[in-house]
């Protein structure tokens, strides 16, 4: 039914006075309990469809994820996300190498496994291979996409195949001191390059500008075929992602010393995504709003998002106060779920009047302040009129609902749902749309009538 004859069924509610609102205004005078009305029957539109590219590093972006592999998932497609990482020397300790006194003995580059944003099979086997980026253009003033790569070496430089092992930490040895560290994965380097690193600063200690004119950085590729799953790894200032010198003195090769050239907040790092969506996702989108009545498609990792349209909604303008606002989505349940399971948390955006994408107010409010559950946008269990238990997102969108009825600041009549950290996240999600025979998306809201 379309919001013009929703509003006018609500005006014949007042004048009988009659109200189905029963969890708000309890305590409301007699005379002011009919303008407040129950609604769960908007006209919706929804559809699935591919944003344009996503920041992947900005000063003001510094991502804890950075996924790295290539990997085929049974429903939406091949992926496949190159791991870009600039190492920089350490300021309060620069390197410098007398190669008269001092031995080289192997470098290492060292990923941080980032549990969290590993997706898929933790046993499939993964091949990697390394490469020198070239590109002398890398400044960690830009803002980097997730489509971007940089010029690199085409000769390799080192090479792994492994299964990840989230359980061991690992022991390493440093002059007389042994550190352990999480668990994460050790990648041998081509000798002549460490050789080359401690070239560098042979006769005068070395600072950045110095190093990363002669080295720009590594990235991380997949080879291979597809596999099940999606590792991530740590690219944060915390994490133990390094590139690692191993050296000894010559008058004593019995202890070994260590030069870290690590990952600061300076540091240009992002993962570049290829997406290869299959031909369901591929239909789906390009059905549009026709296809998006049945099923729609989110995924994170430059997937899709959904779009929600809502065409009458300004028909309230000027007439309604919105007291509570709940928009649901049903998640279509996959036989795979446990290997790979829905986002953990999705998000509401809308595109402002310049073009860009922003969190709509009831995410900043309650992410800024009192807790990412208020919103909601986290997959929870229910059970369906046929006994049958299922999962949803549900979140609460009064303040941008009445945003939009009053079209104010030429806020638009759709909004976007989007996993969280897209970028990071391999996580997907069919969920079901907004003419499904059983569980349509659903905006239920409580209105408070200004006449």
């Amino acid at each position: 039914m379309k919001l013009t004859g929703i509003l006018a069924m609500f005006l014949l509610l007042l004048i009988i006075g009659c109200t189905e609102s029963t969890s708000i205004g309890g305590e409301i005078l007699d005379q002011d309990q009919a303008a407040l009305l129950f609604v769960d029957s908007f006209t919706i539109q929804t559809a699935s469809l591919t944003e344009d590219d996503q920041i992947a590093y900005s000063p003001t972006t510094q991502l804890l994820n950075h996924p790295c592999g290539y990997f085929a998932d049974p429903v939406f497609g091949d992926i496949r996300a190159d791991f870009y990482a600039q190492f920089r020397v350490n300021q309060n300790a620069l390197p410098r190498f007398d190669t008269s006194m001092l031995v080289f003995d192997s470098l290492v580059l060292r990923l941080d496994y980032n549990e969290d944003g590993y997706y898929g099979d933790t046993m499939a086997m993964q091949q990697y291979e390394i490469f020198r980026i070239v590109d002398s253009n890398i400044e960690n003033d830009t803002t980097y996409f997730d489509n971007q790569e940089l010029a690199i070496d085409p000769d390799n430089i080192g090479s792994i195949d492994f299964i990840p092992n989230f359980q061991d930490s690992v022991d390493i040895k440093v002059g007389n001191d042994t550190i352990t560290f999480a668990p994460h994965l050790s990648i041998k380097m081509s000798d002549e390059l460490g050789v080359e690193l401690m070239s560098y600063s042979d006769d005068q200690d070395q600072n950045n500008d110095d190093f990363l004119s002669n080295f720009g950085g590594l990235v991380i590729k997949s080879i291979g075929g597809p596999t099940r799953a999606m590792p991530s790894f740590n690219g944060s200032t915390a994490a133990t992602t390094a590139l690692v010198l191993h050296y000894h003195a010559k008058d004593n090769d019995t202890t070994s010393l260590q030069y870290i050239y690590d990952i600061n907040a300076n540091s240009v790092r992002f993962s570049s995504i290829d997406n290869q969506p299959s031909s369901v996702v591929n239909s789906a989108k390009t059905g549009g709003f026709t296809a998006g009545r049945d099923l729609l498609y989110l995924q994170g990792i430059n997937g899709p998002d959904v779009v929600v349209k809502l065409p009458y909604i300004t028909d309230f303008k000027d007439q309604v106060v919105v007291n509570s606002a709940i928009l649901s989505f049903t998640i279509q349940m996959q036989t795979d779920e446990d290997l790979y399971p829905s986002p953990e948390q999705v998000v509401l955006l809308y595109e402002n009047s310049e073009g860009n994408f922003v969190l709509v107010d009831d995410v900043l409010f309650t992410f800024n302040g009192i807790g990412a559950s208020v919103f909601g946008g986290q997959p929870e269990e229910f059970m369906a009129s046929n006994g049958q238990m299922l999962r949803r997102y549900q979140m609460n969108i009064a303040g941008h609902l009445q945003r939009m009825i009053n079209n104010g600041d030429d806020i638009p009549d759709e909004i976007y749902l989007r996993v969280f950290q897209k970028t990071q996240k391999a996580n997907r999600a069919i969920l079901f749309g907004s003419d499904h025979p059983d569980y349509p998306v659903a905006l239920k809201a409580n209105f408070t009538f200004l006449n």
